[in-house]
């Protein structure tokens, strides 16, 4: 999934919760213009942020990403998932290049 898949994606979320860019922005504790920029520059937000807005939106990241509730999951994958919570920013990013890493193997 792209950075522009994940961006229609929130912004469809966020039409049929009947939320506005900014009381979503608001709720998540992020900047509004952040959404408006990250479209035009195609960037990916941070996992803290998609974090932030899947929370404002009421579901998981899980949910978010790969459209499949935390309840679906192995017990590995829950496990994986605990320990993913607890990693702050620096840990997760290092946490996403040695997964790529060894996917690619």
């Amino acid at each position: 999934m792209n950075s522009m898949d994940i961006y229609n994606k929130i912004e469809r979320l966020r039409k049929d919760k009947g939320l506005t860019v900014y009381a979503l922005s608001k709720e998540a504790g992020i900047s509004h213009s952040m959404f408006y920029s990250w479209r035009s520059r195609k960037t990916m937000p941070s996992i803290e942020t998609l974090e932030q807005i899947s929370g404002a939106l009421g579901i998981s990241l899980c949910k978010l990403l790969f459209d499949f509730e935390t309840n679906e999951l192995s017990e590995e994958q829950k496990r994986i998932m605990e320990l993913w919570m607890v990693l702050n920013r620096e840990q997760k990013e290092a946490a996403f290049v040695m997964l790529k890493t060894m996917a690619k193997q």
